[in-house]
């Protein structure tokens, strides 16, 4: 039962930081797009 859990975990956390190493660069991506619009209408 231990054994069992123990391997759920680690397949939910392999499958979190696979998110995030997905999904950080499309985050940034959108504050960078952001930024840029208020840099532009504040120019």
């Amino acid at each position: 039962m231990f054994g069992d859990l123990s391997q759920t975990l680690t397949v939910k956390g392999v499958q979190v930081s696979n998110d995030v190493v997905f999904i950080e660069p499309f985050n940034i991506f959108i504050v960078f797009v952001f930024l840029v619009g208020i840099y532009g209408r504040i120019g």
